[in-house]
């Protein structure tokens, strides 16, 4: 083999090389969520250069209870999956920066099925997200957060009734048990007020089940406490 043709050979593998990379990190929802997480880490900078830190108080625990509806989006969505419900709590914990800190979090979602279907798909996680907010504003303070985690499914859902020869069957979310990991990213308002806050955010969950992928976008309505660390 000539070296012209060997040139050409590592060149063609070269471009495959980059495609395949670019293709990765470029394709909905790798790109989405790592664009999350850069923006959330870009804000958190620019967040503790610009904000003055608090004169006390900096060190913070919050702890957040809440729940509301989640929703199905994607794939699921289109398995019979209808709106459903999370139960949230959280432990943020802000020491080294001002502004902010790691965000750990345990959800529980659960979505009952309808039409040809009968039971429910659970998802539980825990998760770690780089959180930040904006604590300047007076009365209200916007926050963001992104990161990831482990994700473990639970489907009891099936067909309630007989379908007819040759017709195909519904599209339904998968049955049985699994683990995954998945990725989340994002934003929340707190309102402070004299004994705790109150909190209203909404996030998108990706959940990575091999070919598959479970969407989910929660809304939670909460209260949060805030515990000074020694």
């Amino acid at each position: 083999m000539s070296v012209g043709s060997l040139d050409g050979l590592w060149a063609t593998r070269l471009r495959s090389s980059v495609s395949s990379l670019l293709s990765l990190l470029f394709s909905r929802p790798v790109h989405a969520h790592a664009w999350a997480l850069g923006i959330c880490g870009a804000v958190a900078v620019l967040g503790n250069a610009v904000q003055p830190r608090p004169a006390e108080g900096q060190d913070l625990l919050y702890t957040v209870w809440g729940g509301g509806p989640t929703y199905p989006t994607g794939r699921l969505a289109h398995e019979d999956a209808t709106t459903g419900y999370n139960i949230q709590a959280d432990a943020i914990v802000r020491r080294l920066f001002a502004h902010t800190g790691l965000r750990l979090a345990a959800t529980y979602n659960e979505f009952p099925v309808g039409g040809h279907a009968t039971g429910a798909a659970r998802l539980a996680s825990a998760t770690v997200n780089l959180a930040t907010a904006l604590d300047y504003l007076p009365r209200v303070v916007p926050y963001a957060f992104a990161g990831g985690g482990y994700f473990y499914y639970r489907s009891d859902v099936r067909l309630n009734e007989v379908l007819p020869p040759g017709e195909p069957p519904p599209a339904l979310p998968p049955r049985g048990t699994r683990s995954a990991s998945g990725v989340d990213a994002g934003v929340g308002l707190r309102v402070p007020l004299p004994r705790f806050s109150i909190i209203l955010e909404g996030r998108d969950e990706y959940v990575f089940f091999g070919t598959r992928q479970l969407n989910m976008v929660p809304v939670t309505l909460g209260v949060a406490y805030t515990y000074p660390l020694p």
